[in-house]
């Protein structure tokens, strides 16, 4: 839990006008105490916080900042929750927990999904639009790439690409973004110091996620538009595929123990599985066990909201907390059908694009003993 009662101290001070000395006098300490208590070098004494929180006019829980840990909870259940609202009624739960909290960034960027995705209209697409710029304008930096993504997104919908490519004229090129700004620091770390220590490491190996899934859906992209122009052959695309696969012990590795990073692991993998399924059954079980590895590394004690369609209709979800592990089996399960169902997962879909599956695999006895040990895990 975070105890936000140092950045309150600093804030409530800075908000009044006052200054360290002043707060000082007023409780009877030091103006280097009140310095300490606001850069965390210190706590105050447990019989000071009444007098701060009532020289303040403010309760002791705002003071901790707990009220605001309780307003987040909120937040995270309403959007953790949202996908079982029935879409007559989305907007407007939407706009009632806005209206209860009106400054939260991630509310005003689900309702926008909600404006111009489930609930699309010209008019909705529109509000959406002035929500996403709003956000981008008060520089929140935590929903920036969603926001960004979103915003060039619904000018597409709404056929308007030239201001689409704007938007996206104003993102920074690879050479200027985090991940590469994150790897070109790391190669200057290891020059300074001589090599890297294991957490680097670690760094590095999820730099590699990104860029090995970007050229991945780069060149599907690239190939199947080929293929619907009668230009692409299935030669070319097992080449491009190859080439990609030289990229895959780097992104999984004994180290890829974090759901996102798992996420990107098996949509790579699994794609590939599903390729070589009826071509090369020992390959692409070879790329079902290194997932299912990386699965058993994860924690088994951490959960992560996962949806399940369970009909045509965009309300036919079930939401659930599953483990990493268990999220592995079921993007397996559903793989394993001859005609994947319709589910949340990109691994899905690409198999579905390449006319593959991992049908094949079913009975293949390493497949089973893979499946086996995430189901004991």
């Amino acid at each position: 839990m975070n105890i936000a009662i140092s950045e309150n101290i600093r804030r409530l001070r800075r908000a009044r006008d006052i200054t360290q000395e002043e707060l000082a006098n007023a409780l009877g300490v030091t103006p280097q105490s009140v310095s300490k208590w606001e850069v965390k070098a210190a706590y105050p004494d447990m019989e000071l916080i009444p007098l701060i929180a009532n020289y303040f006019n403010i309760s002791t829980d705002e003071l901790f900042g707990m009220d605001a840990i309780r307003d987040e909870k909120r937040v995270d259940e309403f959007i953790s929750s949202r996908y079982l609202i029935p879409t007559e009624e989305l907007l407007e739960r939407h706009r009632e927990i806005i209206r209860e909290f009106p400054n939260s960034a991630w509310l005003k960027l689900s309702y926008a999904s909600c404006l111009y995705q489930k609930c699309f209209s010209a008019e909705n697409c529109h509000v959406a639009i002035e929500i996403l710029k709003e956000i981008l304008e008060k520089g929140e930096p935590t929903f920036r790439e969603s926001a960004t993504f979103m915003l060039i997104d619904a000018y597409e919908k709404l056929g308007e690409s030239t201001s689409a490519r704007k938007v996206l004229e104003e993102v920074p090129p690879i050479q200027n973004g985090r991940q590469f700004l994150h790897l070109n620091l790391l190669r200057t770390r290891r020059h300074e110091a001589g090599g890297l220590t294991d957490d680097e490491l670690q760094e590095l190996r999820g730099l590699f996620g990104p860029f090995a899934l970007s050229l991945n859906w780069a060149f599907n992209l690239l190939l199947s538009e080929k293929q619907r122009r009668g230009q692409g052959t299935d030669e070319e695309y097992y080449r491009i595929l190859v080439l990609l696969e030289q990229l895959y012990p780097y992104l999984a590795s004994p180290s890829t123990t974090g759901y996102r990073e798992l996420d990107v692991c098996a949509e790579v993998a699994l794609q590939y599985a599903a390729y070589y399924a009826e071509s090369d059954a020992e390959r692409a079980v070879d790329y079902v066990e290194s997932v299912v590895e990386s699965a058993l590394n994860t924690d088994p004690n951490t959960t992560y909201p996962h949806l399940e369609y369970t009909g045509e209709g965009d309300d036919d979800v079930i939401v659930h907390d599953v483990t990493a592990r268990q999220y592995i089996a079921y993007q397996i399960a559903y793989m394993s059908k001859a005609n994947p169902q319709r589910t949340s997962t990109a691994a899905d879909t690409a198999a579905a694009t390449n006319g593959g599956s991992l049908d094949p695999l079913r009975e293949h006895p390493r497949f089973v003993a893979a499946i086996a040990k995430l189901a004991e895990a």
